[in-house]
């Protein structure tokens, strides 16, 4: 179907993961410390760098911004999808779960300035976005409710 040449379509851009870093039925979320989003309760997010895939991404991003390394990855089959006005781009960003040891400490980096591991109803309406309490609700059904289907597993990673 040819395009309408009448129309400027909005482009899709994938250039960034997020991450779930749970421990049973709780949620770790981390604090913006600067920039836009300064103050905001999120889940780990951050750029994919170059060579490296989505999923190695959300592993490295969540031992950056937390010091914790996960014992399990897993995708959602989920994404977060929103408008971003300055680039006029769609981004659209993978979400990650990671399964991480409860024991250890949580050490975040410079651009995050506090930390909570939260029960999911109170994680969910802390979130400061649309896509990711939405990403929760699924994580719930299909990450806490029940133990995740072998297909979710990343098996590539090993910590």
């Amino acid at each position: 179907m040819p395009s309408d040449p009448s129309t400027t379509p909005v482009p899709m851009r994938c250039t960034a993961v997020a991450a779930a870093v749970i421990n049973g039925r709780q949620v770790l979320l981390i604090r913006r410390s600067r920039g836009t989003f300064a103050g905001s309760w999120t889940l780990v997010s951050g750029r994919v760098e170059a060579g490296e895939t989505a999923w190695q991404a959300a592993a490295r991003e969540v031992t950056e911004e937390t010091g914790l390394r996960p014992i399990t990855l897993y995708t959602t089959g989920n994404t977060d999808v929103f408008y971003n006005p300055k680039d006029e781009v769609m981004e659209v960003v993978p979400v990650f779960v990671a399964r991480t040891n409860s024991q250890e400490p949580v050490m975040l980096d410079d651009a995050h300035d506090d930390y909570a591991w939260l029960p999911l109803p109170r994680a969910m309406e802390t979130v400061a976005f649309p896509g990711q309490r939405r990403a929760l609700e699924m994580i719930a059904h299909f990450f806490m409710d029940k133990p995740p289907a072998d297909f979710y597993r990343i098996d590539a990673y090993r910590p």
